[in-house]
């Protein structure tokens, strides 16, 4: 190890550099989104949105206890790693009646709450995943005694079955309050997206480096000496 000490300092170095810009970079575009949800905000038709979750959680939902209140079960199903966003569909391979969220502005996590809302007062379980992004804004649910699932529609790999349902969320969108900020939005979104693939290459560089430190640190370990000691010390543990 003494004679390779001097590259993995560096390559230590290194993956803390990557790490960092990584991290700048993915607190950017949160700050370029944050700012397209604000213009957003004023074109939303919140009355419709609300109304139509009602409905949904009225059909999902006719049989609960209206007296009990609900909990929420956080279910983490998306991160950001090296390669960009990994997601699991759990929620979607378990419901029996699915609902996927066409959602190119990224608005769904507000029908969601209102999904949430309605589903907690008729005392569900819930499960949430937030998104990978910002960690703060709802990006799945499972809803455990409706058997229901909600998720965005790049969700489905497990495939659209006989009575899944797709909510367009541009249904609750004025779009003519939205005329005069055409070109920010795009403006915003083109930056937003290029911090999101600066963050990926960064994060794809500290992989490869990661990798190079394990080989290094693997051409110095005695495995079968650690499973030696890995034996005794279980026995030592548990007997």
């Amino acid at each position: 190890m003494r004679e390779s000490g001097a590259e993995i300092k560096h390559i230590i170095n290194e993956k803390h550099s990557h790490y960092t810009r990584a991290y700048a970079y993915l607190h950017a575009a949160e700050q370029l989104e944050s700012e397209l949800q604000r213009i957003y905000s004023g074109a939303i038709l919140t009355e419709k949105m609300a109304a139509a979750a009602g409905r949904i959680i009225t059909a999902c939902c006719k049989n609960k206890n209206t007296g009990s209140c609900g909990k929420i079960v956080i279910r983490p199903l998306e991160a950001f790693a090296a390669g960009g966003v990994v997601i699991l569909d759990t929620f979607a391979k378990r419901a029996s009646k699915r609902f996927y969220l066409r959602d190119e502005r990224g608005i769904g996590y507000l029908f969601l709450r209102d999904i949430i809302d309605g589903a907690l007062a008729r005392g569900e379980t819930v499960e949430l995943s937030y998104d990978a992004y910002s960690g703060k804004r709802e990006r799945a649910v499972y809803l455990q005694g409706a058997d229901a699932a909600f998720v965005p529609y790049c969700y489905d790999e497990h495939g659209y079955c006989e009575g899944d349902k797709l909510v367009n969320m541009e249904r609750f969108i004025d779009n003519s309050a939205l005329s005069q900020y055409k070109s920010g939005i795009r403006f915003t979104k083109r930056y937003r997206d290029l911090l999101y693939a600066g963050a990926d290459a960064e994060l794809q560089a500290n992989k490869e480096l990661h990798a190079r430190l394990e080989a290094l640190y693997g051409e110095a370990m005695d495995f079968a000496r650690k499973e030696e000691f890995t034996k005794r010390l279980l026995m030592k543990i548990f007997s």
